[in-house]
């Protein structure tokens, strides 16, 4: 299995909300909104930390499935990649 690794745009800033964060991409000055779950993942998302093991980490802290979380955590990294908020740094075998 591929483990990709991704960092958030250096680009981009965010303040905490009560349930979850704004995100402004200083490049073209759009605003993305996250939930509390989706700020969590881009707390999690420090260039060194691969999606497995983001994933396990909040299964364990949040007592779910293991695969649901790798699940929501890849399509987090998806949607937010489209938007160029995060960047893949790399995949290993």
């Amino acid at each position: 299995m591929e483990e990709q690794i991704y960092q958030v745009n250096p680009n981009v800033i965010f303040e905490e909300l009560q349930g979850g964060a704004l995100l402004l991409d200083t490049d073209d000055f759009r605003l993305v909104e996250l939930s509390s779950i989706a700020l969590i993942i881009l707390k999690k998302t420090d260039g060194l930390s691969s999606v497995t093991k983001i994933a396990r980490d909040i299964a364990i802290e949040y007592g779910i499935d293991e695969s649901s979380a790798f699940q929501d955590v890849r399509t987090f990294y998806e949607q937010l990649s489209d938007k160029k908020i995060v960047r893949l740094l790399s995949q290993e075998p």
